[in-house]
């Protein structure tokens, strides 16, 4: 099956972020556990590209922006066509108004 999810740079960037913050405060295996199970949740986009809900806090911008959960994690994306694109991941305990797509 031809692989529908793709990872802006920002994506990617705080992928690196929450690795870095969980291995200095919990161990690495933990961090890359977690990181593994956050790109294991998006493999659903490859069949439903839809299944996420709308991010109302992201409304009226050019791409209607969606989001899936993992533990407090959330993993924003859009459609772009039949392609998934992973814009952001965002940990649910920061203050929403950190929620800010580049």
């Amino acid at each position: 099956m031809e692989e529908k999810v793709r990872w802006t740079i920002q994506a990617s960037e705080n992928l690196e972020e929450i690795f870095d913050f969980l291995e200095r405060t919990n161990s690495s295996d933990y961090a890359s556990k977690v990181i593994e199970n956050i790109y294991k949740k998006t493999e659903i986009l490859n069949q439903y590209p839809k299944i996420g809900q709308i991010e109302l806090r992201l409304i009226n911008r050019k791409f209607d922006y969606r989001y899936l959960i993992f533990s407090h994690y959330k993993i924003i994306y859009f459609l772009d066509g039949d392609i998934a694109i992973i814009a952001m991941v965002f940990d649910c305990r920061k203050k929403p108004s950190k929620l800010k797509i580049e």
